[in-house]
């Protein structure tokens, strides 16, 4: 039994490094840095043009619980580059419920073709998601701490858990997001 486990986690973990060698090595990125949403399984082309802060931060959390599991310094760049890419989309103009918040993207994949298209657009590249926002908070301290010489992750860390304390978290509960376009699921909200 032990050694059938033993079996089953290498090949898990040569799954996941198939996985993220692929966006360390292939995967187009946006014009800041982020991969985009989608991918063809078969040829790595670009299947969806938009790039959100969300899936490149999974793909750092992923890289860094692998590097925390099996060592090395394989993913650092691509950690790097992801974070510094989220440093990108934070929020640093003073006054706005949004500020030191993450935006949801820079590169919609579209610029619109009417003023309706461009309004959804640029709504959408300025909301501010709570989820990509915690996903932010753990990957930057994860970052702060293996990176501790590059202080732009501590302080970018620190505005998105002040952001989230002062306005994410309200009536006990966490809000979706400001300016959500996309809806996501409040379990506190009867369907």
């Amino acid at each position: 039994e032990a050694e059938e486990t033993l079996v089953k986690s290498k090949q898990c973990f040569y799954a996941a490094k198939k996985i993220l060698d692929f966006f360390k090595d292939k995967a187009q990125k946006d014009s800041i840095g982020l991969y985009y949403n989608a991918y063809n399984y078969n040829d790595g082309a670009v299947h969806e043009k938009r790039a959100d802060a969300g899936p490149s931060l999974w793909i750092g959390i992923a890289m860094a619980h692998y590097t925390e599991a099996k060592g090395g310094t394989d993913y650092d760049a691509s950690m790097k580059g992801i974070a510094d890419a989220i440093l990108k989309l934070q929020v640093t103009t003073p006054g706005l419920k949004r500020t030191g918040a993450i935006r949801q993207c820079e590169n919609y994949g579209s610029s619109g073709s009417n003023a309706e298209e461009i309004k959804y657009i640029t709504e959408y590249k300025n909301s501010v998601s709570t989820e990509h926002n915690m996903d932010a908070f753990i990957f930057l301290e994860y970052m702060s701490g293996r990176f501790s010489g590059v202080t732009s992750y501590s302080h970018a860390r620190d505005t998105i858990r002040e952001w989230l304390r002062t306005y994410a978290f309200q009536g006990g509960k966490f809000i979706s997001g400001i300016r959500p376009i996309v809806f996501l699921t409040d379990p506190s909200t009867p369907i």
